[in-house]
């Protein structure tokens, strides 16, 4: 492609942002040395004239041509990395939250009142106690023992509120 475009004298490459689909002849054509005009394709279809999806090439060429075509926001590739781990800790993050409510539930549907005896049932204290439980501890006072130096709660109020009714269906 540019060395076709090259052949034919071309130093000005005119496409529209659509998808992601721009990205990779984005990259490509500047590597080339061609000066690319990013533009919206919002923008180009509104204005007046002679959009249609056969002529799209010729289109956009009249517009850049004199000076009508509105250019977008051609992202750097370390951008598009940021934005790319941003999405991926974004779908971490919702997974995460997912997780503990379903934790959440099935804790509730044993009877176990951890929420009552820690602050945070996803912290280090309580991750420990539901650790010791899914290893086999069923005893209100062995999983109280379990409790972090900093909580607030005695051993026997975290105990009374790990008197559950344990299922293997909610466990698992």
């Amino acid at each position: 492609m540019g060395a076709y475009m090259k052949d034919h004298g071309t130093k000005i490459v005119a496409m529209e942002a659509t998808g992601v689909y721009w990205i990779v002849p984005l990259d490509f054509l500047e590597e080339q040395g061609f000066e690319v005009k990013l533009l919206n394709p919002r923008a180009v279809k509104n204005v007046p004239g002679g959009k249609s999806d056969v002529m799209d090439c010729q289109w956009l060429q009249k517009l850049t041509a004199c000076g009508l075509a509105a250019r977008c926001f051609a992202p750097t590739k370390e951008f598009l990395t940021l934005r790319g781990y941003r999405g991926q800790r974004h779908n971490i993050v919702t997974r995460q939250a997912t997780a503990a409510n379903h934790m959440d539930k099935h804790r509730r549907l044993m009877n176990l009142n951890l929420n009552n005896a820690v602050t945070d049932i996803t912290g280090v204290a309580g991750m420990t106690i539901i650790d010791s439980i899914l290893a086999g501890e069923r005893e209100p006072p062995a999983l109280g023992m379990i409790r972090d130096k900093r909580c607030v709660k005695t051993f026997v109020q975290i105990a009374i509120c790990l008197d559950g009714i344990y299922t293997e269906d909610n466990l698992y």
